[in-house]
Formats: C-alpha cells, sequence, structure tokens
C-alpha cells in the first residue's frame, strides 16, 4: 500500500505542487507548462494491463492537471495560458528497456519541439514528442 501511495505522489500529487509553487514565474502570452504524462495516461486506450497502477497514476495526474488549468484560467482569465500534458515514446531508459522505440535523445528534442510548438496557443493539450494529439 505503501508504495501505491508513493506512485501517486510522485506521478499525480508531486507535478502539480510543484506547478503550483512556479506559476507565476510563466511568462505571459509566451510560457508553456509542461507536465510529463504517458500515453498510458489515457483512459480511452486500453492497453498494458500489466501497468494496471501506473496508468491509473498518469491519468491521475491528467486529471489533476485538468483541474489545475480550470483554476489557472479562473486567476488568470486575462493571459492565454498553454499547458501540456506530453508523452515522451517509448524510451530507451531503465523504465522502457532496450527493446524501447526510441533513445533519449530523440524525446527529448521531440519534447523541447512540442514545447516550442505550442508557445502562444493556449489552453491544455496532451500530445507526444512528435505533436501528435493523443486521446484523453
Amino acid at each position: 500500500m505503501a508504495e501505491v501511495g508513493q506512485l501517486f505522489f510522485t506521478n499525480a500529487v508531486a507535478p502539480i505542487n510543484l506547478a503550483q509553487r512556479f506559476v507565476r514565474q510563466i511568462r505571459p502570452q509566451t510560457g508553456v507548462l509542461a507536465f510529463m504524462s504517458s500515453v498510458l495516461g489515457s483512459v480511452t486506450m486500453p492497453d498494458a494491463p500489466e501497468l494496471a497502477l501506473y496508468k491509473a497514476s498518469k491519468a491521475a495526474l491528467n486529471s489533476m492537471t485538468n483541474s489545475f488549468v480550470t483554476q489557472l484560467n479562473e486567476q488568470f482569465s486575462d493571459q492565454k495560458l498553454t499547458v501540456l500534458s506530453l508523452h515522451p515514446g517509448w524510451v530507451k531508459t531503465d523504465m522502457g528497456g532496450e527493446g524501447a522505440d526510441i533513445d533519449v535523445q530523440t524525446s527529448t528534442r521531440g519534447l523541447v519541439d512540442q514545447v516550442n510548438a505550442y508557445v502562444g496557443k493556449g489552453g491544455h493539450h496532451f500530445v507526444n514528442y512528435r505533436g501528435e494529439t493523443i486521446p484523453w
């Protein structure tokens, strides 16, 4: 039970807590707030049942991010805030393993490209490192 609590704290609660502390430093009109989500956080895509708790923690992050965005829009109604929930791809890391599709550099470059591409667009978007929209 403690491991489940830690998983949800790490993947869902802590990112929102951190964003709350830094949100006032986002540049009006051009700043982008990005969260590291996962395609596994999509509740409409039934895959990886063996990762049910991880999936649930990322879905919780997406849900909490939606709530956070609603609060931000109420507080900063005069600003065009842009928030991204990003999927880095299946990356060759300790978690992804050697069989993963892409290396860290490809994922990182793609994530930075998406942050830059969404500057000034406003709204909350769920996209992968290639800019493809992911269904919630």
